[in-house]
């Protein structure tokens, strides 16, 4: 098991994934996509709520999960206050999973925008649109 490129500590031949079951409670699954599925966890030791994205096709080797261009971006683009944060990558080198911690948020913008029952009102949207050109800016 690797965490982040970096071997973990391992004399029992944990994989990542039963790493990530003690360290992870699942609480429910959020979303899934083409090549991913998004659940709800929280932390075991803290109680903080995280959303984990579990990707369907398995890797080959610590350097093809380093080269995605997702991982790359987030972990260069981290911090800011507008980008979502990665705060784990867990790849199981047995199995080729790979899964990536992230900050749980409430909601993403296009399912904010979807439930809506009205228009955004203008401060809203404008604040919207602050926090969408402060991530670019960011870029």
């Amino acid at each position: 098991a690797e965490y982040m490129g970096t071997p973990l500590p391992s004399p029992s031949a944990l994989t990542a994934q039963r790493l990530a079951m003690h360290k992870y409670v699942p609480k429910g699954k959020k979303g899934e996509g083409t090549f991913s599925e998004v659940i709800k966890a929280e932390v075991a030791a803290s109680g903080k709520h995280v959303a984990i994205k579990r990707m369907k096709t398995p890797f080959e080797s610590i350097e093809q999960v380093n080269n995605l261009r997702e991982i790359q971006a987030l972990r260069r683009l981290s911090p800011h206050a507008n980008i979502v944060k990665l705060m784990e990558v867990l790849y199981d080198r047995q199995t080729g999973r790979l899964a990536l911690v992230f900050e749980l948020m409430e909601m993403n913008l296009y399912e904010c925008l979807k439930a809506r029952k009205t228009n955004l009102p203008d401060h809203r949207v404008k604040s919207y649109t602050y926090q969408i050109l402060k991530a670019i800016d960011h870029m």
